[in-house]
């Protein structure tokens, strides 16, 4: 099996600052030259074993119904990250982390990135069918 881009803990759910600045730098140039506009798609981001606990966990998390009121947005759903259970949600608070935005920095050259710790349209979406 093919080792995940990003070397994170999934037990601990930490990334190593330097290896997060290296990977970065080792992305930005297939960033940077993506047409029409900078991109990069990155296979195999994380381990099975972390997607698997964050899918088991989620399956059941029923989302927030009253979220969303125009009528293109009728079957669909939010749960923001506090009302996540506890693995899911300290995986989201991992991709806000310092070494997660120091990936993005070195990888996109912008610098200065911050955080969401509010993580404001962040979270669990769901879109039944026909949504």
């Amino acid at each position: 099996m093919k080792r995940p881009a990003f070397d994170i803990d999934p037990t601990e759910l930490l990334f190593s600052g330097d290896q997060m600045k290296a990977l970065g730098e080792a992305n930005h140039s297939t960033y940077v030259s993506g047409d029409p506009y900078p991109y990069i798609a990155i296979d195999n981001a994380f381990s099975e074993e972390l997607l698997s606990k964050v899918a088991e966990e989620t399956v059941d998390v029923k989302g927030d119904d009253g979220s969303f009121e125009g009528k293109h947005e009728a079957l669909k759903t939010q749960s923001t990250a506090e009302r996540l259970p506890f693995y899911s949600r300290n995986f989201l608070y991992a991709m806000n982390s310092r070494p997660f935005l120091q990936f993005l920095e070195r990888m996109t050259g912008i610098k200065g990135l911050m955080p969401d710790p509010y993580f404001i349209g962040g979270g669990l979406h769901e879109t039944k069918t026909g949504g």
